[in-house]
């Protein structure tokens, strides 16, 4: 009796989704949804009857959730379609075909799909006979086959195309009906020949030419000649042309009518009239001797001689300012060619005393110059500033030349100071005295 008493109890609780509390324990109650049974079709799942508790998230097959299941279990699979034969259909012009197939689960559900369609000509239809052709639908799908269906193709019928042929002045005209199609032809409309139209134009006799009268049909061309008249001869007009130094003379005889040409009557060349002009020869270029026909100009050169190549002479040296560089310039003392040759600078120095050599090599030979610069020597000859003496020599500058030695050397003058040589000889002296007056004083 107690646990009918509880069932009740229970099942009140679960319609009305209430929380009881058993013997100290909270029991949950479902709140349960009913969701009815839904068929499967051919391409949806369907579902059987179930509960759903939207407090616990739980499934269950009966009304008092006494079975639980899982969603999964609720699930019923689709059938998939069951289709029944293919049928085709072809328009009535043969350009179109139709594959169709019906579910036999489901008559909404069909499928059509449409050929690719293509022809091949098995026999042409002519002007007067019928032709025979096959279509053939190509589908895309596995589910529709190639299908053909032949068929004819009507006689065309004759395609006349009309051309006139023109009456001449010696055939009649007519017209050509011609098909375009099989090239089967007939003439008709026939119409008279026109007869010649013919005009007159007359050739004059020239001076080897008959004259005469051409007569041509303006309608056709036809053409012929009569009433000639005897050629006129030339009438030649003489030109001479006078003999050159090297082309003979003649005479041009030229009608005067017709322009026909001939010549006679030659006379042979003069020849060349020489006159002789020489040229002398120059440092680069060769000498030679012109020869010149006084009466045509022809000119022609020969007896030559060698150029005479420069005779360059050293001209001088120029330094730069600091010493640094320096440059020699030679003359040609035949035509005054000048040529500029950078130096190499070599220099020495001793007690203030500094010698600047320039050299250059110039066509073999080796050229030289050498400035001599001087500066005030001091000596100190005592450690102590006050005991200390200085000796004081100026040395000027001085500056020489040399050229170097070669079969014909040039001597080139060079200007120099006596008193700087006495200056720099007197230094070792000089400084050697000034120590021993140091000596002595201390």
């Amino acid at each position: 009796m107690k646990r009918k008493i509880l069932v009740m109890i229970l099942s009140l609780c679960l319609i009305f989704s209430l929380t009881i509390t058993v013997a100290g324990a909270v029991v949950h109650v479902h709140s349960l949804t009913h969701v009815e049974a839904q068929g499967a079709t051919c391409t949806a799942d369907g579902n059987s009857e179930y509960w759903y508790c939207s407090e616990c998230g739980k499934y269950f097959s009966d009304a008092y959730a006494t079975a639980e299941i899982s969603l999964s279990d609720t699930v019923i699979s689709a059938k998939g379609h069951s289709w029944g034969g293919t049928e085709y259909s072809w328009s009535s012009d043969m350009q179109t075909c139709t594959a169709k197939r019906t579910c036999q689960n489901d008559s909404s559900h069909v499928e059509v799909a449409y050929a690719t369609v293509t022809s091949v000509v098995k026999k042409a239809a002519t002007c007067t006979a019928y032709g025979e052709i096959t279509y053939t639908g190509s589908f895309s799908v596995d589910w529709a086959t190639e299908q053909q269906r032949g068929g004819i193709i009507q006689a065309t019928g004759h395609s006349y195309e009309a051309v006139v042929t023109a009456p001449t002045c010696t055939e009649t005209g007519y017209t050509t009906y011609t098909c375009s199609v099989c090239g089967d032809t007939y003439t008709a409309d026939e119409t008279n020949a026109l007869g010649h139209s013919y005009e007159a134009v007359v050739t004059e006799p020239t001076c080897t030419e008959n004259g005469y009268t051409t007569y041509t049909c303006s309608v056709c061309g036809d053409t012929y000649t009569a009433d000639e008249t005897n050629a006129l001869g030339h009438s030649y007009e003489a030109v001479v042309t006078a003999p050159t130094c090297t082309e003979t003379g003649y005479t041009t005889y030229t009608c005067s009518v017709c322009g026909d040409t001939y010549t006679a009557d030659e006379t042979n060349a003069l020849g060349h009239s020489y006159v002789d002009t020489v040229t002398a020869p120059t440092c680069t270029e060769e000498g030679y001797t012109t020869h010149t026909c006084s009466v045509c100009g022809d000119s022609y050169d020969d007896t030559y001689t060698s150029a005479l190549g420069h005779k360059h002479e050293l001209s001088g040296f120029t330094w730069s300012e600091d010493l640094k560089t320096a440059t020699a310039e030679f003359v040609c003392s035949t035509c005054g060619n000048s040529e500029t040759v950078a130096a190499t600078i070599t220099g020495e120095g001793h007690l203030g005393v500094s010698v600047h050599t320039a050299t250059v090599v110039f066509n073999g030979e080796t050229y030289s110059v050498s400035v001599t610069t001087g500066t005030t020597v001091t000596v100190t000859a005592a450690t102590a500033q006050e005991d200390s003496e200085e000796v004081s020599v100026d040395a000027p500058v001085e500056d020489s030349t040399t050229e170097s030695e070669s079969e014909e050397p040039e001597e080139t003058p060079v200007e120099s100071n006596p008193t700087t040589g006495m200056v720099v000889a007197l230094l070792p002296m000089v400084i050697a005295m000034a120590a021993i007056g140091v000596g002595k004083r201390r």
